[in-house]
């Protein structure tokens, strides 16, 4: 039993030791950040209304989650929190989005990420490999995004 406890302690330490590099790799500020043009059919001022009520739908409250929207230029802020799984669980992670609707186009950008490690003070992430985790959930949050833009809008007569 010691020496399997030995062998798996070895184990762990290889895989840490390989994982180290890419952990403390220090992300520019100016590049903690993420975005992704979306492409679909609608123009302007339809994606704008339906990116709001995608917005409430996904974060529950979107008088809660928009901070600013402008119309006219198809532009709105919000903040936003999902949790990101580092292997041994989930973290809280807020976040600012931005979206951009245009005709045919929005674009969905992803900035001022933090997290709490213990659901207490809010850090901003710091090194590649919490961007790059990060990034796994924001492709999620674009993807079902675009799923919900990107549906034809049938008027039922209920």
């Amino acid at each position: 039993m010691k020496k399997i406890s030995i062998i798996f302690s070895i184990i762990l330490i290889f895989i840490f030791n390989g994982c180290n590099k890419k952990i403390y790799v220090q992300v520019p500020t100016n590049q903690r950040n993420y975005f992704e043009v979306v492409k679909h059919s609608k123009n302007k001022d339809v994606a704008f209304e339906e990116t709001k009520i995608w917005l409430s739908k996904t974060f529950n409250d979107s008088k809660a989650v928009i901070e600013y929207e402008n119309k006219e230029s198809g532009k709105i802020v919000g903040r936003g929190m999902t949790k990101v799984s580092y292997g041994l669980g989930y973290i809280n992670v807020q976040f600012t989005i931005e979206i951009d609707t245009k005709d045919s186009k929005s674009r969905l950008k992803f900035e001022n990420i933090k997290q709490s490690v213990n659901n207490s003070a809010y850090h901003e992430i710091q090194n590649q490999y919490q961007l790059e985790t990060f990034i796994v959930e924001a492709k999620k949050i674009i993807n079902d995004y675009k799923t919900y833009i990107t549906k034809e809008t049938k008027n039922n007569d209920w």
